[in-house]
């Protein structure tokens, strides 16, 4: 049948090129390992929260743009701070950005994203799909209720995948 990578299902995402060592082997394992002693669930949960932590560290990297993981009940968290959206479209020119998953990430997908609820269109107008503001976390944000049309692909950095939508929505919102 060959190999997982040959047949298109090559677990590591990472965009290095060194993903394939035995030593990054070793430590992507030991990172999800579970104690035989808990539940399967517990155990998919905690996997959930690691790899988020993990594609959040890694689009840090890429990017430069500081990141928070936060647990709440059957929702996880990823503050990013001090996101630039394109210069000139917007009435900020820094934002924090919420993603929101739940704790089968990265099985289940990403959809919209949530901003400072001052982040309105230079003109004073609010974005295409972006008039709901929502509390999470103990604080407002602007819901841009936007959703993808392309598939979710849990084998990927759905972190990296997700801020690349934003960036192509915010990329069709100056056109419009």
């Amino acid at each position: 049948m060959g190999s997982p990578a040959a047949a298109g299902r090559s677990r590591s995402n990472r965009r290095d090129g060194v993903a394939g060592d035995a030593a990054h082997r070793a430590e992507e394992r030991s990172a999800f390992s579970c104690d035989p002693g808990q539940s399967y669930i517990r155990c998919a949960l905690m996997a959930a929260v690691d790899t988020l932590r993990a594609h959040a560290e890694e689009f840090t990297g890429i990017t430069g743009i500081a990141t928070e993981v936060v647990e709440g009940g059957s929702q996880l968290f990823l503050m990013l701070k001090g996101v630039r959206p394109p210069a000139g479209l917007f009435a900020l020119a820094v934002t924090e950005m919420l993603f929101i998953t739940d704790k089968m990430y990265p099985m289940s997908a990403m959809d919209m994203f949530w901003t400072d609820v001052g982040l309105t269109r230079a003109d004073g107008r609010i974005p295409q799909g972006a008039s709901a503001i929502e509390t999470y976390q103990g604080r407002q944000w602007r819901r841009f209720s936007w959703h993808r049309n392309g598939v979710w692909n849990p084998t990927r950095n759905g972190v990296l995948d997700h801020f690349a939508f934003v960036e192509a929505g915010w990329a069709t919102e100056a056109r419009s």
